[in-house]
């Protein structure tokens, strides 16, 4: 049933009895109860006099001949009991109503006794029922017509005047008899149809089969037969003609049975007596109202076509096919009546036909020609309530006028199509007058008008004068969207919210997540919003609106709005802490350290290097807030104040060993830097010498690569007998003579020579004992010896290959433990000797002149390029020297040294 949409009317029943309907009515009265079913009995007693017991029921079980119906009165107690528990002693004895007023007594005679026979074969089907008593006595009795006969008398009946044959009959036969015998007659029904109707005179033609006729209480068709018989007799109320078939005794036999004095008689005489002649029509017509009016509609139609009135006939008829449910047929006849009274100029009747069609869809442009020119000749028949329906269901949303929809019944068929863009439309080409007036008693409407021009602080209002929460949502998200794309005055934004707080009720029935509700609580209170639904905000309803709401409150700033999003809000908070803290901006630096936001805060320190003395740099920025801003190292630089930086990150409170080590490398880019700065950076990390953290960042790798100047210079001021061995060529490069000679002499006081010596000999020459110096004077160096050290120094230029030698610190060892002369015994010179070629250079002779250690004045030689080897121009530059002249240590090591190298290459 689902699937094919089709529904009877149990289904209809079930459906309202499980919706739990409360009792609507104070009473129910329950005619011909037993023609309902228990359903539809439950719930009419549910929704009427449940609570005060007000049930009030009658029927005739010898008269249900309905379909499907088994009715019994005391299913009907038991249903009444279902409704009400405990209702037992309120349920009254069944009370029999023994006078009728409505037939004679001959008829009564006949249908008392064939309620006889039902209740002596079928006694409980047929329940307290009694013989009735009548009032009426006219003298006409009962007649049998045999049924051959009757059919050759010509007669004509008249609207009093009905013929009744069973339902359980070959209908289409026995309606196609009594067709060709009356013609047209309005009232041949079967037994069934003829329920709830009297007629002044009734034929009764049944034809039954035969077995039924013998009536025996295992029969059903029997039982079916008394009540259908009984049924057709008493609709009666003056005469009664039964037609019998000659060639069915059982019938005769049947009608002799009920002993009421039932004789043939001769159809001509009978029938004569039962023509009423000619009915004029308008006595069928008023016959059809009257039936019309009881929505007999078959039978109205019936007699609309015997009064010769077309309009009215196809009227009853469609409404009888709309009853059956077929609305084809039914919307057909409809439109047929309908342009029957426009051709009759009946304007009235025309529109209420086009009502019942527009009830069946769809709707054609026939329809409304027919409407249009009904209209046209009586604008004011039709209600406002019908107009609009009429316009709504035609889509003609211009038909539609300011004064309809002041109409209490009419307006709401407008607001159940208020998303209609057509009807939208219609309602906004209102003149201004109308929508003035509309505003008063329509305000959603206007409002739909107001929303449609954008207009969306004044549709909020309407709606929420029209208590339309959900639109004026809507408008509200329209508007903040539209606030974001092109930002509108900050008093519209204002006054939207001072709508919304109005109706408090309002902002309780919505959503906590409605932008509705999140905008009057970002206005009341900025901060418990940035607090709790910072995020939720700022994508609702942006950031423009947020500071608005902030800048409203006098107590708020723009700083307030890094608690919503620092990121989004970044330019605002930076441009409000410069203006608050324009003479003292370190505040400003403090502020984001305040809001746990280092980041902001350097990058904050970094924008403003120019304002910043030295106290607030060292002091403030670097020591107490431990700010590391981009540029810093620069600006200290720049400011010459490096050392200062990295005195203050080697204090324990401070400590930063990065950031010195960083610092220390850019004091030291240079030559003349690192001569400059070197001996205030030496004390400063030579006083640090011990701390594990420095020996521990400033230890070299075994195979670490080319290592930093700043790796380099810690290295030479802690480490430098091991710097001597490794990166002593970097280290004269970077640092130069002066640098080399101050950091070792630091470290090792009067030892510092013999280090010193392995860095570069002749550098260092002017450090040589004096007694060294008197026997082993300084030779010229040889052409070979040029250009080996032409070579060396071409080689720092690139970078340098380490080469591990076994020997070095066996030879380094002797040279700082002797501190020997050139004059000492052959032992002393054996163990010199031990000592190759490539770990000490060979003394090529003194410096002209000597400078103390501490002195870092100029120097002619120092040109920022790694020094040279060789010697200098205020040496001798003879390339002849006599080797008589040699120390005996350094002939030594010529007559030898070529021996000794072929022996290394042969090892």
């Amino acid at each position: 049933k689902i699937r094919s949409g089709k529904f009877d009317v149990n289904d209809v029943i079930l459906q309202l009895i499980r919706l739990n309907l409360p009792q609507l009515f104070d009473s129910a009265y329950l005619d011909e109860v037993q023609d309902f079913n228990y359903a539809a009995i439950y719930l009419i007693c549910t929704v009427a006099g449940k609570d005060s017991l007000n049930w009030v029921c009658a029927g005739d079980t010898a008269q249900m001949i309905s379909v499907g119906c088994c009715f019994k009165f005391d299913g009907l107690k038991q249903v009444m009991r279902n409704i009400r528990p405990g209702i037992e002693s309120s349920l009254k004895k069944v009370v029999n109503l023994k006078v009728n007023y409505r037939v004679t007594k001959d008829i009564l005679k006949v249908s008392n006794s064939i309620l006889d026979v039902a209740k002596k074969n079928f006694p409980e089907a047929i329940e307290y029922a009694v013989p009735e008593e009548a009032i009426k006595d006219l003298g006409f009795k009962v007649s049998l017509c045999l049924w051959h006969e009757a059919m050759k008398v010509t007669t004509s009946f008249g609207t009093n005047q009905a013929l009744i044959f069973s339902s359980e009959d070959d209908q289409e036969n026995v309606y196609k008899d009594m067709k060709e015998w009356l013609g047209d007659h309005p009232f041949i029904l079967s037994s069934l149809e003829s329920k709830g109707l009297e007629f002044d005179d009734c034929v009764v033609a049944f034809d039954f089969e035969r077995k039924a006729w013998n009536v025996d209480g295992e029969r059903v068709s029997s039982l079916r037969l008394l009540r259908e018989l009984y049924v057709a007799v008493t609709r009666a109320k003056e005469r009664v003609v039964l037609l019998v078939k000659k060639e069915s005794p059982a019938m005769h036999k049947f009608f002799e049975s009920l002993q009421c004095d039932l004789f043939l008689e001769d159809a001509n005489v009978v029938f004569m007596e039962f023509d009423r002649g000619t009915t004029t029509p308008d006595e069928w017509f008023r016959k059809g109202n009257q039936l019309f009016e009881e929505r007999q509609y078959k039978m109205a139609a019936s007699c609309y076509k015997s009064a010769a009135a077309p309009s009215y006939a196809n009227w009853a008829q469609g409404l009888h096919e709309n009853q059956l449910g077929r609305k084809d047929s039914a919307a057909s006849a409809f439109r047929t009546s309908a342009r029957l009274f426009l051709e009759q100029a009946d304007y009235e009747s025309t529109l209420d036909l086009l009502s019942l069609v527009m009830d069946i869809p769809p709707w054609d442009e026939s329809d409304d020609l027919i409407y249009d020119a009904a209209r046209r000749n009586h604008p004011s028949y039709f209600t406002a309530e019908k107009t609009v329906r009429f316009a709504l269901k035609r889509s003609k949303y211009n038909e539609i006028r300011v004064d309809h929809l002041n109409d209490p019944v009419a307006l709401p068929l407008v607001l159940a199509q208020r998303d209609n863009p057509l009807l939208k439309e219609a309602i906004c080409n209102f003149p201004e007058e109308d929508i003035t007036a509309l505003v008063e008693f329509a305000p959603t409407l206007a409002g739909d008008m107001y929303s449609s021009r954008a207009e969306y602080v004044r549709a909020v209002e309407l709606y929420l004068c029209g208590r339309d929460y959900l639109s004026a949502e809507a408008s509200t998200v329209a508007y903040i969207e539209k606030f974001k794309a092109d930002e509108q005055s900050h008093g519209l934004l204002q006054g939207l919210v001072k709508l919304w707080q109005s109706y408090s009720e309002a902002i309780e029935l919505l959503t906590s997540g409605s932008s509705s509700a999140l905008l009057v609580q970002l206005f009341s209170s900025p901060r418990e919003v940035a607090r709790t639904r910072a995020k939720d905000c700022l994508a609702k309803l942006g950031r423009d609106i947020i500071k608005c709401a902030v800048a409203v409150h006098e107590d708020l700033s723009d700083t307030d709005l890094y608690a919503f999003d620092p990121d989004e809000f970044d330019a605002e908070v930076s441009s409000a802490l410069t203006e608050r803290h324009q003479e003292e901006l370190i505040r400003a630096v403090r502020w984001y350290v305040s809001q746990n936001d280092p980041t902001r805060a350097s990058i904050f320190a970094s924008k403003h290097w120019s304002t910043w003395s030295y106290d607030e740099i060292l002091g403030i920025i670097v020591g107490e807030l431990k700010l590391r801003p981009n540029g810093l190292l620069d600006e200290c630089s720049h400011r010459s104040i490096l050392i200062a930086l990295v005195e203050m990150c080697l204090k324990d409170k401070t400590w930063d060993i990065d950031l010195a080590f960083e610092a220390t490398n850019i004091a030291i880019t240079s030559k003349e830097r690192a001569e400059k700065d070197a001996s205030q950076l030496i004390s400063i990390w030579y006083s640090r010498r011990n701390d594990a953290r420095v020996t521990t960042k400033t230890k070299l790798a075994p195979h670490e690569p080319k290592p930093s100047k700043a790796m380099l210079f810690l290295n030479l001021i802690i480490r430098p007998k091991a710097l001597s061995q490794s990166e002593k060529q970097l280290c004269m490069a970077y640092f130069g003579a002066k640098v080399v000679e101050v950091c070792v002499k630091r470290s090792l006081a009067n030892n510092a020579y013999p280090v010193l010596h392995f860095f570069d000999s002749s550098a260092f020459n002017h450090l040589r004992p004096e007694e060294d110096r008197a026997h082993n004077p300084t030779p010229k160096p040889s052409s070979k010896e040029q250009n080996k050290s032409t070579a060396r120094q071409s080689d720092l230029r690139k970078p340098s290959k380490r080469k591990s030698n076994s020997s070095s610190s066996e030879s380094s060892e002797s040279i700082t433990d002797g501190r020997r002369t050139a004059n000492k015994n052959s032992k002393s010179a054996s163990s010199d000797s031990s000592i190759s070629d490539d770990s000490i250079p060979p003394l090529l002779g003194r410096r002209h002149s000597s400078s103390s250690s501490d002195d870092f004045g100029s120097d002619d030689s120092d040109d920022g390029s790694p020094p040279p080897l060789l010697p200098r121009d205020n040496h001798s530059d003879s390339s002849s020297a006599s080797d008589d002249s040699m120390p005996t240590l350094q002939r030594r090591r010529q007559d030898g040294g070529g021996s000794r190298k072929k022996g290394r290459k042969r090892r």
